[in-house]
C-alpha cells in the first residue's frame, strides 16, 4: 500500500486561541497517510498588534514540517527585513532561509533527530545515509502576517490561504 492507509484516519484534533486583536483555529485530520505530516503555528503575540500563522503540509514525512514550525517565528524575527517592517521581504527571506537551513550539517542532524524522536526509521536511508531525509522530504507552506492594519500572506507549493469576512 506505500504511504497510504486502507481506509483514512477521520480523528480530528483541534486547538484555539486569541489575543486582544484576533482569534484563531486549527484543525488536523490524518487522512490516508500512515502518520501525520502536518504542522502549524499560531503566534499571537509577535507584539501588541502582530499575530503569525502557519500550515506546514509534510511532503514523504514529517521531519521537515515539524523543523520549520520549530524555527519559522525565530528566523523571522532574526531578519533585517523583519526589523525594517518589509513584511513582504521578510516572509519571502525566511521562507529561502527554511530552504538553507536544511541543507546545513545541522539541519540534517536535526532532521533525524526529529525521525528518531517520531519512534520511526528514514524509510529512504541508503544504508543510513547522512542526507537521505533531507533529499527526500519537504513540505508545502502557507503563512500569514496579521498587522494592525494588513495581511501578509506567502506560500510555497500546493498549499493557499483564503480570508472569509462576515461568514
Amino acid at each position: 500500500m506505500g504511504p497510504y492507509l486502507s481506509t483514512p484516519n477521520k480523528e480530528k484534533y483541534s486547538e484555539n486561541g486569541e489575543s486582544s486583536t484576533v482569534k484563531w483555529g486549527a484543525t488536523s485530520m490524518q487522512g490516508w497517510r500512515k502518520a501525520q505530516e502536518d504542522a502549524h503555528i499560531a503566534h499571537t503575540d509577535l507584539d501588541e498588534d502582530m499575530s503569525l500563522f502557519g500550515v506546514f503540509d509534510g511532503h514523504g514525512g514529517k521531519e521537515v514540517s515539524i523543523f520549520v514550525e520549530k524555527v519559522f517565528c525565530t528566523e523571522l524575527l532574526k531578519l533585517d527585513s523583519f526589523k525594517a517592517k518589509d513584511w513582504g521581504k521578510a516572509l519571502s527571506e525566511a521562507f529561502k532561509k527554511m530552504d538553507d537551513m536544511l541543507l546545513t550539517p545541522e539541519g540534517k542532524a536535526e532532521l533525524k533527530r526529529i525521525n528518531a524522536s517520531c519512534g520511526e526509521q528514514d524509510p529512504f536511508s541508503m544504508a543510513n545515509r547522512e542526507n537521505s531525509i533531507a533529499n527526500f522530504t519537504g513540505c508545502t507552506a502557507t503563512v500569514v502576517l496579521v498587522t494592525k492594519t494588513d495581511f501578509w500572506c506567502a506560500n510555497a507549493g500546493d498549499s493557499r490561504s483564503i480570508v472569509v469576512r462576515a461568514g
